[in-house]
């Protein structure tokens, strides 16, 4: 290998990763299966014998499996390193998405047939039975408040609304969900049954709550904090790369804490007026060593357009490092990088980074205009020390979906004529979503299996 660490490749490393993957999803499920297990043991369907103890069972069982649910939801996001270097940061918030809804469902289930259970059985109207339970229960008060927030998280996470609102908006919006999950733990164990039956049960779901709470205290708040002011990580320098972008140059002491690569992303969050409170996530676009770390952003609005104003000697505290858009994910001898836009960052780190020899490394930046593209400059001078070859395919984009050709050749055809051992590559893929779908989508029609295909989305 050329200047380079050798770097396991394979099939072998290929099966590990599935593995992997499958073992981090299986704790999911064996999670909600014990949760059902224990009701069914506590006898949840035993006694059935009238309209209201049906609503009971069920609203006992809506409730376990919501609460297991919703904690899974939590932890995923609790950026915990592990799973991060198992699934990468988009595919846990994927998950954490997916769940998100069977999970608000459920909880609210487990409301309306608790209140109409304890109606019926009161005898008051639905309203009326809310009314006195709410004012009669403190634990039930703040469930109901619970549920409130829960319902403007889901709310804020619709795609209508999501367009509707800012990032930072969106991103203080979510914070409202730990609220949520605090202000319903107090009913859950004075009132919960299936928690009280016994100290198997509750020493169970009290596990439970602090395991994914100190996790999320742990990797979302003390361990980015403690490094970073362990480091004294502050901007050292602002440079301009194109008109609509910046490198951000930090520096700090013994960087190598954080473990970061090539084709990672840090929440990075800069200790000045309008932006301290918000965390934006930006992919490193050099190789990080121990006294410096690289990442190169663009204006896309919000608080990256602050960020273009940023003065050396900020202090900064950075979260992460995130994802397994890296060497840990390669399994080929052959690699094509594929680039677009402010997409660019993570590859040019990765042409950096990676282990090769001249000719393994094909680089394919997509620009709309090549005078202006940042980072092209040092992408060249990389390929042509590191003997990668580099195509630029610049201009607008094609009107009929295609993302690469603008002539009679097919998107299929134009990849194959400037990367011929495409089909025996492993491919990685940064830039808008819908172009990262449209690459994609070629690579699937050339047959490149898709576990060769490496993809990680930073949208929120």
């Amino acid at each position: 290998m050329q200047h380079q660490e050798r770097v396991l490749l394979g099939s072998k490393k290929l099966i590990r990763n599935q593995n992997r993957k499958e073992l981090v999803q299986s704790l999911g499920y064996l999670l909600v299966v014990a949760t059902l297990a224990m009701f069914l043991l506590d006898g949840g369907l035993s006694n059935l014998s009238d309209l209201p103890s049906w609503l009971d069972s069920l609203s006992r069982a809506t409730s376990l499996v919501g609460t297991a649910l919703l904690l899974v939801m939590l932890f995923l996001t609790a950026r915990i390193p592990w799973v991060d270097q198992v699934l990468g940061q988009d595919r846990a918030t994927a998950a954490h998405k997916r769940l998100g809804k069977p999970a608000f469902y459920l909880i609210l289930a487990h409301f309306a047939l608790s209140l109409t259970s304890y109606a019926i059985t009161d005898g008051r109207n639905v309203a009326a039975e809310l009314w006195w339970m709410v004012t009669t229960f403190e634990d039930l008060l703040t469930a109901t408040l619970s549920l409130v927030l829960m319902v403007a998280v889901v709310v804020s996470s619709f795609e209508f609304f999501r367009k509707l609102l800012r990032y930072e908006s969106w991103f203080l919006t979510h914070l409202l969900s730990y609220a949520a999950v605090a202000l319903a733990i107090p009913h859950i164990f004075s009132m919960g049954s299936d928690v009280v039956v016994s100290d198997v049960h509750r020493g169970f779901w009290i596990f439970l709550y602090l395991f994914v709470g100190l996790n999320i205290l742990t990797f979302r708040v003390l361990l980015p904090l403690w490094n970073s002011v362990a480091s004294g990580v502050r901007v050292s320098m602002v440079k301009r790369e194109s008109s609509d972008s910046i490198s951000i140059y930090l520096t700090g002491r013994k960087l190598k804490r954080f473990g970061a690569n090539a084709g990672q992303f840090f929440q990075v969050r800069l200790l000045v007026k309008g932006l301290w409170f918000q965390a934006h996530p930006f992919s490193i676009s050099a190789k990080p060593t121990n006294s410096a770390i690289r990442f190169t952003i663009g204006d896309r609005g919000d608080g990256s357009k602050l960020m273009q104003l940023i003065q050396p000697g900020t202090r900064v505290i950075l979260e992460g490092p995130y994802g397994i858009f890296t060497q840990q994910s390669r399994t080929r001898k052959d690699v094509l990088l594929i680039g677009a836009g402010i997409g660019v960052p993570p590859i040019r780190a990765l042409a950096e980074e990676f282990a090769s020899q001249p000719g393994d490394i094909n680089i394919l930046y997509r620009t709309r205009n090549e005078e202006d593209s940042a980072l092209l400059t040092e992408l060249r001078d990389l390929s042509e020390k590191r003997g990668h070859n580099l195509h630029v395919a610049s201009g607008s984009r094609p009107r009929d979906g295609r993302w690469l050709s603008h002539g009679e050749v097919s998107d299929e055809e134009a990849l194959l004529r400037m990367v011929p051992n495409v089909r025996r590559a492993d491919v990685y893929i940064c830039g808008p979503e819908q172009l990262t779908k449209s690459v994609e989508e070629t690579l699937r029609k050339l047959g490149v299996p898709e576990h060769h295909i490496h993809s990680e989305e930073y949208a929120w």
